[in-house]
């Protein structure tokens, strides 16, 4: 991811609401990282979003496997951009 690019963590964005703003986010260019429960309806998601574009990656779970929002945010960062970031 080059710097300056915007991301954005969606959780639940599997279906339903989150799934539609991980659409629209992407549709406006952010890459979009996309965590749901259901690996399956988040893959789905992630594919849908790549064929018009932006990057888009998946984790399952994140939140609850983190007992804080920081972690989850730091491990989402880490497996997209590849590196630590310090926000």
């Amino acid at each position: 991811m080059a710097s300056g690019q915007r991301m954005a963590i969606v959780t639940g964005a599997g279906r339903g609401i989150g799934r539609a703003i991980a659409l629209r986010l992407a549709q406006d260019g952010l890459n979009v990282v996309i965590n749901d429960v259901n690996l399956d309806t988040a893959e789905s998601v992630v594919n849908e979003i790549r064929e018009f574009g932006p990057t888009a990656d998946m984790m399952e779970d994140l939140v609850a496997a983190h007992p804080t929002l920081s972690e989850a945010i730091h491990e989402a960062l880490l497996n997209v951009v590849g590196q630590a970031v310090h926000c």
